[in-house]
């Protein structure tokens, strides 16, 4: 005899009930769907304001209200992710420029360059690309104080001498500048990269083992060829530079929302009336 399976899509509501509320505001469920099922917090109202109560889980969904505010992806604020959420949280360095070849000069028509601020160097480029790139710096909307991503339209043209440089150095009112791998100085959440980690041991975690120690940079291994960085990047998930300027909307890390993690952050909540 056949059998057959019928599928019944239906809703499960969540208790959440006034004498047994969800302890995380139902942010487990809103991960565990990515978003489709919504938060189950309620504002404290006449009706529930003797069993309303705060979730002292670090994952819990946003209290009623909203959290506003910025954040510069500094040292002290990186180790915080660390610190509060053990999510190891670094800014990557010491990705070989000249090593990678998938990324194409900052003369590229089309390319996205990364340009570090530096304390002195000797310009290697020929005088109409030292204009131009001063130029595209000194226009950047990227208000990072130390680094600058910027990129070269159509319209931009390097000396033919230089098409085929991937490692320039400009100055800018006296001030150098050195382009850089363009991931060099971005900070990632490694969480899930510390747990696939290959070289990890039973004593030893590679990836965590740095934040464990205070640390807020990655340096990438000198005795790793770059393309273990191109296919493995996947793994980890992007915030922003070193020293960018965030919003809490601009913060991948949903976890951030949770009340005491936030104001911990310095952000600030503002609750609805």
């Amino acid at each position: 005899m056949d059998k057959y399976w019928y599928f019944n899509h239906s809703v499960k509501w969540q208790q959440n009930a006034d004498k047994s509320p969800v302890n995380d505001g139902g942010a487990e469920i809103v991960a565990a769907t990515n978003g489709v099922a919504q938060c189950a917090n309620a504002p404290r109202t006449f009706l529930n304001e003797d069993n309303c109560k705060l979730s002292e889980k670090v994952n819990s969904c946003a209290p009623y209200g909203s959290i506003e505010g910025t954040i510069q992806l500094n040292a002290e604020i990186i180790l915080k992710f660390y610190e509060l959420l053990q999510r190891p949280v670094y800014a990557v360095v010491d990705l070989r420029l000249e090593d990678d070849y998938t990324v194409q000069s900052p003369c590229t028509e089309g390319e996205r360059s990364r340009w570090r601020k530096i304390d002195d160097c000797v310009e290697n480029v020929k005088s109409s690309t030292s204009f131009l790139f001063s130029s595209l710096i000194t226009n950047s909307k990227d208000d990072n104080p130390q680094l600058k991503d910027v990129y070269l339209e159509d319209k931009g043209h390097c000396h033919s001498k230089d098409i085929d440089k991937r490692k320039l150095f400009v100055k800018v009112r006296d001030q150098c500048w050195m382009s850089t791998h363009p991931h060099n100085f971005a900070v990632y959440d490694f969480k899930k990269w510390a747990e696939k980690h290959p070289g990890n041991t039973e004593s030893q975690n590679y990836i965590e083992n740095p934040a464990k120690q205070g640390l807020h940079r990655l340096e990438f291994p000198s005795n790793h060829p770059l393309t273990r960085w191109t296919t493995n990047k996947s793994n980890l998930k992007y915030i922003g530079k070193l020293g960018d300027t965030l919003s809490i909307e601009d913060v991948p890390i949903l976890t951030l929302r949770d009340r005491k993690v936030a104001e911990a952050f310095g952000f600030i909540l503002f609750t609805k009336t």
